[in-house]
């Protein structure tokens, strides 16, 4: 068996990104930009006023309570540039370009009405009092938003601002998903004592969708070789990475490695020292990832929070320190390490003002996903870790947005 880190760093070697395309802006949302966004004029694009109030001569208020004459007004998105002299001023509203001759913005507070065309200036104010100049926020041809970065809404809302109607982003994998399993049955379907629904499917489906991933195909396939490199065949041939899921142990019915090393995919990891989630496997055919998934619900979560999706992450542009977050936490309860693994311990998060707490989850097995439902992710217990106790300090894996 291969230690989790060593996999983890085979798995983000061969992870590369995909390449770039041009799409809509909101289109773009979520996604990793693959070209900067760049400020195409002087941001603000002219000295704008910080509020409402008047725009003045700084030398005509030094000495208060004053009067001065209004020329007209200048509201947000006008083109009125009355020019103000000594004496005069103009009503001005935020976010308004400051008039020729103006070199400083009044407070409307800090005014009384002084009758028709007048205005009482009450207080004095320094030259560039108010106003915000000509490309303070950023000069023309500054990066706004870097190349790598996530288009949250924010940086979103940058590229808007400075007209970036189609944006340049990291392409994202399109993903094919495998359950297999003669035990399996539709969501909807009725099974027998024997059989059980497809749980992992829309499992992987659900968490590759929130992820931003495409997926491409998903289908159920019975235990059968020759039926399952066939859809292997045809989902490598179109997807960019595929997941197999259940059939990765070494048992008469575990029919996956075999089938994967049919179709020539060279075989790079089959077997994790992790705790749940040993049978995991990793396969490359050409430039095509397959990852093997355990078919028992927690540990097909293991596989995926630790390995699979940090990997089409990676193929999606995010960085390896984004891509693989790892929390660090204090426990609040009882956890033991599993000699010789990683052993993940699924657990809830309670927020305190020391930081967060991660509680474990009881747990009967890694096929317990009754309780796995209630996981915010798995504290990280290290082989030596033996057995401990509150407020020891772990690793904590997120399986689900945290904020």
């Amino acid at each position: 068996m291969q230690l989790p880190n060593d996999v983890w760093r085979l798995i983000a070697e061969q992870a590369s990104p995909l390449g770039a395309e041009r799409v809509d802006l909101l289109a773009a949302a979520g996604r990793v930009l693959a070209q900067a966004i760049v400020a195409d004029r002087d941001l603000p694009p002219c000295d704008r006023s910080a509020m409402d109030g008047y725009a003045v001569r700084a030398a005509d208020v030094a000495s208060v309570p004053t009067r001065l004459r209004i020329l007209g007004e200048i509201a947000a998105g006008s083109d009125a540039a009355p020019t103000v002299i000594a004496g005069t001023c103009a009503r001005i509203f935020t976010g308004a370009c400051v008039p020729p001759g103006a070199d400083a913005v009044v407070m409307q507070e800090h005014t009384g009405d002084a009758g028709a065309a007048l205005v009482e200036i009450q207080s004095r104010v320094e030259s560039g009092a108010n106003i915000l100049r000509r490309g303070e926020d950023a000069p023309a041809g500054a990066v706004l938003v870097p190349e790598g970065t996530t288009l949250d809404p924010l940086p979103l809302a940058a590229a808007a601002a400075v007209g970036c109607a189609r944006v340049q982003v990291c392409k994202v994998p399109r993903v094919a998903i495998l359950t297999t399993g003669e035990e399996l049955v539709d969501t909807d379907g009725a099974p027998t004592s024997y059989q059980i629904r497809d749980a992992n499917g829309p499992l992987l489906e659900a968490a590759l969708g929130r992820a931003g991933m495409r997926v491409s195909a998903r289908a159920r396939l019975a235990d059968d070789a020759e039926l399952l490199a066939a859809a292997l065949r045809e989902a490598t041939a179109d997807a960019d990475a595929v997941l197999v899921v259940g059939g990765m142990s070494v048992g008469r019915y575990d029919l996956a490695p075999a089938a994967i090393t049919a179709i020539g995919a060279r075989t790079l990891v089959h077997g994790v020292a992790i705790k749940p989630g040993k049978p995991f496997l990793f396969a490359m055919a050409g430039r095509c990832l397959i990852f093997g998934l355990p078919g028992n619900p927690v540990s097909a979560v293991v596989g995926l929070y630790e390995f699979v999706l940090p990997a089409l992450l990676l193929r999606a542009g995010l960085s390896v320190e984004r891509a693989r977050p790892l929390l660090p936490v204090r426990l609040s309860g009882r956890v033991a390490g599993s000699p010789g693994r990683l052993h993940l311990v699924p657990a809830r998060l309670r927020w305190t003002p020391e930081g967060p707490l991660a509680i474990p989850v009881p747990s009967h097995s890694s096929a317990d996903l009754a309780s796995a439902a209630s996981a915010d992710g798995a504290i990280l217990v290290p082989p030596e870790a033996g057995k401990l106790t509150d407020g020891a300090h772990l690793g904590f894996r997120p399986w689900r947005p945290l904020l």
